[in-house]
């Protein structure tokens, strides 16, 4: 017979682990955008050397990876005093504010990507 469903509840060990790898592939990607250079041949001016700061959309890159750093950073402080008191930071009335701080900044991210086309 099969073990009954879960409810859903994720152990906050594992948020708080998944946590950190969020902050440590933000940190990778903010490290090796702001460092990556290239060259490009151009027959009329030779050797181009192309760097982060020649393109605006690489700025606005940086900048969503920079609130994403902030954020995460914010809700690890906050699974890291769930782990440690086993209560949730501000009771359920946070788990609300979450919820909609992530529709705020999904609304918000793809209203720009999509007002670009």
């Amino acid at each position: 017979m099969a073990p009954p469903p879960s409810n859903g509840v994720v152990s906050p060990f594992v948020c708080l682990i998944v946590r950190v790898l969020t902050l440590i592939c933000l940190l990778i990607s903010l490290i090796l955008l702001t460092t990556a250079t290239a060259t490009a041949s151009v027959s009329d001016y030779g050797d181009i050397k192309v760097r982060f700061k020649d393109f605006r959309a690489f700025r606005y890159l940086c900048a969503a990876i920079v609130i994403g750093v902030a954020y995460t950073l914010v809700q690890t402080a906050f699974t890291v005093f769930q782990v440690s008191t086993g209560t949730r930071f501000g009771g359920n009335g946070l788990v609300y504010i979450d919820f909609y701080a992530d529709k705020v900044f999904h609304h918000s991210v793809y209203a720009h990507h999509y007002s670009l086309f």
